[in-house]
């Protein structure tokens, strides 16, 4: 029986372990801090939403060729297939699957309880310093006070999501120079701005849309002392930190009613400005507080170049034009983003043109990358740990597969 490394004791490399072994494998998994799945406990907001029900394509950044033939070989089923076979209940909310327990303590316990059930090694408190590829094609490894070989090795080593600075991808394996590996960034994180309205927004949590390098995204926006926040934002933000890391204008277009088309709203206002209706009296800042949390009312008016106690019967038609603008498309100059610490994930890692279908370095036989290691990023909803689990399976069985052909 040969052996496998397995650099990482997150997601993708407790799956791996467990399908290596499953496959008849020797894995040994390699974990550099205390315990396995650290990460994995705080997905989610410690919920764990482990995959989705609408799986597409669409839904990920990177090679879309490459993720299109990965969901074709592990589908929202085959995710839930696995770990129901680890004996983990699942249950579903407009399409997000979490765990039963809705404890992501639950999906971490099951995969420690099948590694134990399968006898895999696992060595804590052991962080990788150096790897090389041996003569006869194998692999070396240093982990903490010891030196393993191995004749396969799956990186899963997560990203530096989370950490207080980036680390440089794989330097401690040299021999990865060979492969096209692009540098991290944030991904899934907060924009940053400075237009002068973010200390007087900064609390509000409401209902809305961004619209940033030709993606909109609808949901709860969170608005900042620093910026603007929350999904609709993070789904967005990878683009936008991409482009102002190559020094490119980025601006996002917030719709604060975004279940009102543009012409609706200006009926809205048209007929709020009407004295027949008895609402003509009021005053702008006592109509749109029955449309907007309190605290946005003075940004949403200044933008628009109106006073609060202004009677809306007494608008224009041309600043009735401005307080829709400002309402249905108020810009926001986007000037950074949030650090790796404050971010979900990361774009970035091995580029998929190195990898074959079963996650294997096309120019090092017998390598695999899982996971965040791999320049592949999903949205919010499930799709990273889909992404980490289902790669780590694919690239375990494979190395198997290698190993006892």
């Amino acid at each position: 029986m040969k052996k496998i490394l397995i650099v990482g004791g997150g997601a993708s490399g407790l799956a791996a372990a467990i399908s290596a072994a499953e496959a008849g494998a020797a894995p040994v998994l390699i974990e550099a801090r205390e315990q396995t799945g650290k990460k994995l406990l705080k997905t989610g907001s410690g919920r764990c939403n482990f995959t989705n029900a609408y799986m597409d394509p669409d839904r990920y950044y990177g090679g879309p060729g490459f993720i299109r033939s990965f969901l074709g070989r592990f589908s929202t089923e085959d995710c839930l297939g696995f770990f129901g076979e680890l004996g983990l209940l699942a249950r579903e909310r407009d399409g997000y699957y979490y765990p039963y327990s809705n404890s992501a303590a639950s999906v971490l316990s099951v995969l420690n309880a099948r590694l134990r059930a399968l006898q895999v090694p696992v060595l804590m408190n052991s962080p990788v310093t150096h790897a090389s590829v041996l003569p006869d094609g194998c692999f070396s490894v240093k982990a903490g006070e010891q030196t393993l070989t191995g004749d396969s090795l799956i990186i899963s080593s997560g990203s530096p999501a989370g950490a207080d600075a980036p680390a440089g991808p794989f330097s401690w394996f040299p021999e990865l120079k060979v492969l096209r590996v692009t540098p991290y960034l944030p991904a899934l994180t907060m924009l940053y701005g400075s237009e002068g309205c973010e200390r007087v927004w900064d609390g509000v949590r409401c209902r809305g849309s961004v619209t940033a390098l030709g993606r909109t995204e609808t949901g709860e926006l969170q608005l900042l002392a620093k910026g603007i926040s929350g999904i609709p934002v993070f789904q967005v933000s990878r683009m936008a930190v991409r482009a102002l890391q190559e020094n490119e204008p980025v601006t996002a277009e917030l719709d604060f009613m975004p279940d009102y088309g543009s012409e609706e709203v200006r009926r809205l206002l048209t007929e709020a400005s009407d004295p027949d209706r008895g609402t003509g009296t009021k005053t702008l800042e006592e109509l749109l507080r029955g449309w907007l949390p309190r605290k946005l009312i003075p940004v949403i008016l200044r933008r628009a170049g109106l006073f609060s106690d202004r009677e809306v019967s007494g608008l224009s038609g041309k600043e009735t034009g401005s307080l829709r603008e400002a309402l249905k498309h108020f810009t926001y100059r986007v000037t950074g983003n949030g650090s790796f610490r404050e971010a979900q994930t990361v774009s970035g890692g091995v580029d998929t043109a190195e990898l074959n279908d079963d996650f294997e370095a096309r120019k090092i036989p017998g390598l695999y990358f899982t996971g965040e290691t791999v320049d592949i990023d999903g949205m919010c909803g499930g799709y990273n740990l889909h992404f980490a689990f289902g790669s780590g399976i694919i690239a375990g069985k494979a190395a198997a597969r290698e190993l006892n052909a």
